[in-house]
Parts: structure tokens; C-alpha cells; sequence
């Protein structure tokens, strides 16, 4: 059964498809269409979703689920032409990329809310979970990380 475009729907497909408006983010749109035209529509939050939905902008549950897909986008790009971002710079600096994960400090208090935590509250201090590092346009990616037996340990 196919949908019947509604006026609105032919109103916001008018709007998308003017060249002025491409490249806009939906709410911007669709808060353009909005004060525009206050009677046709109830609020912005309404358009937007009319807006999402004739550029393509929806979920994937969203876009199986309608019956005229004549409008989306493809949901893949074409990365034939795609290369890795690698900018040279002439300095003789080198600089390391580091990226770690923590456990939390686990403590004993009182309350949930605001809570000013003592050192002597402290049950466990944080340590350091996994952690990765690369020098600054080198390929080579250094890493480490604790077994769950370590972590215990450690607690």
C-alpha cells in the first residue's frame, strides 16, 4: 500500500529540494520552514522529523520501514579515492599520541549527591586498565593492557 503525500510532505519536499537550502542541517530547515509557514505545521520538532525523513536522515529501523525509499541516500560512500589523512610537518619535535583507560577510585561514602570524598575514605585509587600510544606520523602502534586476573589484583 503505498502513502499518500500529504500537503505538508509536498511543502517540505518543495523546501529540500530548493538549491538555497542544501548543505543545511535538518533543524535549521526545518525551523526556516516553520516560521514560514506557523498554521501549516504545530511545532518544529514536526517539520524537523518530515525534514529527516525526505533527505534521509533516519535510522535504519526507520528507513526499512518505509515504502518510498526514492529519497534516501545510499547508505554506503565510495571510498575508492579514500587516503589516510598524513600531514608532514618540518620540526624536529616528536610527539606522542597516548590513550588510556582507568578503573574508577572506589571509595566508601555516605550519599550519592555532592559528596566531598576523604583520602581515608578511599578504598581502591584508579590504575591503569589498558593504555596505547603512537609516535606522531610513525605506523607503528605500542600497547598494553591488564588480564582480568591482574585487575583483581590490583583491587
Amino acid at each position: 500500500m503505498a502513502n499518500k503525500k500529504t500537503s505538508k510532505r509536498l511543502l517540505v519536499e518543495d523546501y529540500c529540494k530548493m538549491p538555497k537550502y542544501h548543505g543545511w542541517k535538518d533543524l535549521t530547515l526545518a525551523k526556516r520552514i516553520y516560521l514560514e509557514n506557523p498554521k501549516v505545521f504545530k511545532d518544529v520538532e514536526s517539520v524537523r522529523s518530515m525534514v529527516r525523513d525526505v533527505v534521509g536522515h533516519m535510522s535504519d529501523r526507520r528507513r526499512a520501514q518505509a515504502t518510498d525509499k526514492s529519497q534516501f541516500k545510499p547508505l554506503t560512500h565510495d571510498t575508492r579515492n579514500w587516503k589516510p589523512f598524513k600531514e608532514e610537518v618540518n620540526t624536529s619535535a616528536k610527539v606522542l599520541i597516548i590513550d588510556i583507560e582507568t578503573a574508577p577510585i572506589m571509595a566508601f561514602v555516605w550519599g550519592i549527591w555532592q559528596q566531598n570524598v576523604g583520602i581515608q575514605m578511599i578504598k581502591s585509587d584508579w590504575f591503569c586498565l589498558t593504555w596505547a600510544a603512537k609516535w606522531l606520523f610513525e605506523d607503528k602502534v605500542y600497547s598494553g593492557k591488564l588480564t582480568p586476573k591482574e585487575a583483581k589484583k590490583t583491587r
